[in-house]
């Protein structure tokens, strides 16, 4: 049985990162609030502490860090 990905959207990630830095919650508590497993949910606090609200581009959008590197390996 395939395991499905599910695709968050860029409000759904700040919403959630929002309530966990604005809350005294642990991340386990707010991640399983959402419904969101605890490692990806580390993921997106750790993007928004790094690059800010800028972390979370759209689908298909490539993050200014990688663009060279895209570039090179072209």
């Amino acid at each position: 049985m395939k395991r499905q990905v599910r695709q968050y959207d860029r409000q759904f990630k700040m919403d959630c990162v929002e309530v966990y830095l604005n809350s005294n919650r642990c991340m386990r508590v707010v991640a399983d609030d959402f419904g969101v497993s605890y490692q990806t949910f580390c993921g997106w606090v750790s993007e928004y502490k790094k690059s800010g609200q800028a972390g979370f581009k759209g689908k298909g959008i490539i993050k200014e860090a990688n663009v060279e590197l895209i570039s090179l390996k072209k």
